[in-house]
């Protein structure tokens, strides 16, 4: 048993000229765009409960939850849903500021014309970086692999 090195990667939103205010509303798009299962991993990640409880379902997972609903949402469940894309919309936000902000943990290097930042190091079961997690949320969004719409 030892450390593991754990590497953190996501393009850097310098290679489309996005600007924070850019990002922030390429999140807010992304977030709404997202289905229940792909939001449920990034709540999991962030909050640590599934929707599936936040919004009452108990052991369901949200698509099986939806089957058994259809695809109207009753009032409470729909605010809930609503708080949650929120949350995640704000963790999101925070976790740009690995981007727009020094930070003695990242570095960017550039390969061929692109920009890429990095965090990482050794872990023993933690997160090496506090970098390397919101690093890895953005980059698993992917806004900042394609041009700004």
């Amino acid at each position: 048993m030892g450390a593991d090195f754990l590497l953190y990667c996501c393009a850097s939103p310098d290679n489309y000229g996005y600007t924070r205010e850019d990002a922030e509303k390429a999140l807010h798009k992304w977030v709404q765009r997202r289905n229940l299962d792909q939001l449920d991993v990034f709540y999991q990640d962030m909050h640590g409960d599934s929707l599936a409880d936040v919004l009452g379902w108990g052991e369901e997972t949200p698509v099986e939850a939806l089957a058994r609903v259809g695809i109207h949402l009753r009032t409470r469940e729909a605010q809930r849903l609503r708080e949650a894309r929120d949350f995640i919309v704000q963790e999101l936000v925070s976790d740009l500021d690995v981007f727009f902000e020094w930070r003695r943990d990242t570095v960017v290097l550039t390969f061929g014309h692109k920009k890429y930042v990095f965090s990482g190091g050794m872990s023993w079961g933690d997160e090496p970086t506090e970098a390397g997690p919101a690093l890895n949320r953005i980059a698993m969004t992917g806004i900042f692999g394609r041009r700004k719409r």
